[in-house]
């Protein structure tokens, strides 16, 4: 075992044992998912995991733990306030000295796990947050599964998220998805954007909609 697989084990132990004593049926956190019978006793031992744990990998598979669609009235509203709230102190394994900023990361490991939570139910709410733009990258998971809301109003937010750099491109794949080919004008117009991933997400719809790279073309 290396010493991050050690560092992990160290960390994440008292959780498991935490749920174990609670009578869940657990062997690893990043594949556990709360099963709605075991929430009462679940969920406040993964809250206490979130308020308490500050090594990104616990903390962010705890999120994604909790993020079960069968218990989403009880989890989304935790999971909304911290992805709002401030994030500092979190960090990653000794060993790494990689790039990234944890508290950074951590955000978008909730931004994630909230988005296993898109459905009609909770539309509101996703469309909410993906306009909330001080929060950056870490919305991109949001705005990816916004169409599994089937909201009306997705595609012309997504077209309206055309112009914020952190999300663009993740809007342009999702309007693809969609296949929303009166967002096509507004996408051609970033063919030259700054970021490489906006360029090749342009290249990609104009590829699948076998669209000119210029309406003059």
């Amino acid at each position: 075992m290396d010493e991050k697989q050690d560092y992990y084990g160290e960390r994440v132990r008292p959780v498991l044992d935490a749920l174990r004593a609670e009578g869940v049926e657990v062997s690893d956190l990043e594949n556990y998912r709360v099963r709605p019978q075991d929430a009462a006793r679940a969920l406040p031992v993964l809250r206490r995991a979130l308020d308490e744990e500050r090594f990104l990998a616990v903390a962010a598979a705890a999120a994604h733990a909790m993020a079960v669609p069968e218990v989403v009235d009880q989890v989304l509203p935790d999971l909304v306030r911290r992805f709002r709230g401030p994030l500092q102190g979190y960090h990653y394994a000794p060993t790494y000295d990689g790039p990234g900023d944890a508290n950074d990361d951590m955000r978008f490991s909730l931004g994630s796990a909230i988005s296993q939570l898109a459905s009609p139910r909770t539309a509101a709410t996703m469309l909410e947050l993906a306009q909330e733009r001080p929060l950056g990258y870490a919305r991109s998971p949001v705005v990816e599964e916004l169409r599994r809301t089937r909201d009306p109003a997705v595609r012309g937010l997504l077209v309206e998220l055309l112009d914020d750099s952190t999300v663009a491109a993740t809007a342009i794949a999702a309007l693809r998805r969609l296949g929303h080919r009166e967002a096509l004008t507004a996408i051609r117009a970033l063919h030259d954007a700054p970021d490489p991933e906006v360029r090749r997400q342009v290249r990609s719809v104009l590829r699948a909609w076998r669209a000119p790279a210029s309406p003059s073309s």
